[in-house]
């Protein structure tokens, strides 16, 4: 009886995890779409621009998701290597250089992404668009850090002795 009850429990706890992974998924398509109209009222896009814009969107994606996916495994790779013992240098190096090639692709994809984007955009709207990017790094910039930087103190605020290189700072560029 116990053992049945507790088939049942996990089975209820695998079944509320898949829905609550969909459900943010689909939150996460929904809350792209919504930057992606925000983005063509702000700058004024037409029936066409906007079809455009998503198509290089959608292009972009299906290149860059797989990259990204290979960053994360070697970025997982390179945290064991870092919790091992003793931490070999060349190993992390090694590992540093081989997501170096990623990151300039993910880069290279994006720039020509941002590019396509900027070739079918009006002088205006290209401005306005400018504007909005620098605005968001901005953003963007400020959060991220600051966030990190709360998060360590946050961290070391406890008298627990830590290993600080244990989990070093992810450093990707996406």
């Amino acid at each position: 009886m116990r053992t049945r009850r507790s088939v049942f429990f996990i089975s209820a706890l695998c079944s509320l995890f898949l829905s609550s992974a969909v459900f943010a998924q689909e939150r996460g398509q929904q809350r792209g779409q919504g930057k992606m109209e925000r983005l063509a009222q702000r700058l004024g896009l037409d029936a066409e621009q906007k079809r455009q814009f998503q198509n290089t969107r959608q292009q972009q994606k299906q290149v860059i998701q797989p990259l990204k996916k290979q960053l994360r495994a070697k970025r997982q790779e390179l945290r064991r290597l870092w919790q091992e013992d003793a931490p070999n240098r060349d190993a992390i190096l090694t590992k540093h250089a081989e997501m170096d090639p990623i990151r300039s692709q993910i880069r290279a994809v994006r720039i020509d992404g941002r590019l396509a984007m900027h070739s079918l955009l009006t002088r205006e709207q290209r401005g306005m668009f400018e504007q909005l990017m620098k605005d968001r790094r901005g953003k963007n910039k400020r959060g991220r850090h600051h966030q990190r930087r709360q998060h360590r103190e946050h961290r070391d605020d406890g008298n627990e002795s830590h290993q600080h290189d244990a989990n070093p700072p992810d450093d990707e560029a996406s």
